[in-house]
């Protein structure tokens, strides 16, 4: 039985997909790969369940639901990122999600969910990627302050279909140790820097001249910075100055890793982050095995 909506006609929004499932397919076969996938909705839908949250539908490979609020979504999709995490076990085969939740109205037809809250969160679960929960600026200010040390804001991003830029907070899902809770989410997304930057690739000093709004790095010749990673792309990152802020921009096959004032590494495939303080990227791996490393200052 499905559980009924708030008596507002506001919810949060969540959708999770199974990330690259196809991939399983190949790497377990037919039989193998459909039973886990089947086992990951299952454990997606009873993490709903236990916040209390109503499941709309299968989308494919993943769930759309409804929670009462911004808090029981935070923890729903905490509880998903661990249950596929325990199924994924000790072998190479890693099964995780793109997880997205807005808070907003909705409209209700025929026991399905429709508007303006339901198309950003599902165009924000294009742009996600394993480890963390992509959600509005908005959105994440409804959370309880005890969230605060896992979320992360990060630029304005353009979506396919949404009008305007949207301010993008991201928890992290897979956050291990300890880490350093952020102040005012509204002030650290809209405080520019000093728009001083120094980038420094295998110790050796990189050129972006103070009029240029932005720099290539790839292994195509045509790239302001030539990469030699093998596993980079040969258009793999943008790296821009907007409103006085350093963005990193991946347009990669394999991801473009980022570590911030000794921060946990994160990693970005087809989306947008701030580089603030200072850090490291490595192109296609994680820095631990990766052949080159830009080392960035924002002054």
């Amino acid at each position: 039985m499905q559980l009924p909506l708030p008596a507002t006609p506001e919810c949060a929004i969540l959708f999770a997909d199974l990330t690259d499932s196809t991939a399983l397919y190949d790497q377990l076969g037919r039989e193998e790969a459909f039973a886990l996938v089947k086992q990951s909705l299952e454990s997606m839908a009873q993490a709903v369940k236990e916040s209390a949250g109503r499941l709309i539908k299968n989308t494919g490979d993943g769930v759309m639901a409804a929670l009462g609020d911004a808090d029981a979504a935070a923890t729903t999709a905490l509880a998903i990122h661990q249950a596929l995490l325990a199924l994924s076990g000790p072998s190479a085969t890693r099964v995780a999600a793109h997880i997205v939740f807005c808070f907003g109205p909705v409209v209700e037809s025929e026991d399905d969910l429709f508007g303006d809250t339901v198309n950003l969160a599902a165009r924000l679960c294009e742009v996600g990627s394993p480890g963390i929960a992509l959600m509005t600026q908005e959105t994440a200010l409804r959370l309880d302050n005890s969230w605060r040390y896992l979320l992360r804001p990060g630029p304005p991003i353009t979506l396919k279909g949404i009008g305007k830029p949207v301010d993008v907070v991201r928890l992290l899902c897979d956050a291990r140790g300890d880490l350093t809770a952020i102040g005012d989410i509204r002030s650290v997304t809209a405080t520019p820097t000093s728009g001083a930057f120094r980038l420094y690739l295998n110790n050796d000093s990189v050129a972006f001249p103070e009029d240029a709004i932005r720099i290539s790095l790839g292994r195509d010749a045509s790239s302001n910075v030539r990469l030699k990673e093998p596993l980079a792309s040969r258009h793999h990152c943008t790296i821009e100055r907007r409103g006085g802020r350093l963005i990193l921009i991946d347009h990669s096959s394999n991801g473009t890793f980022v570590t911030i004032d000794s921060e946990r590494e994160f990693a970005l495939c087809h989306e947008e982050t701030v580089l603030h303080g200072h850090g490291s990227l490595s192109f296609g791996r994680s820095s631990a095995g990766a052949t080159e490393t830009l080392i960035f200052f924002c002054l």
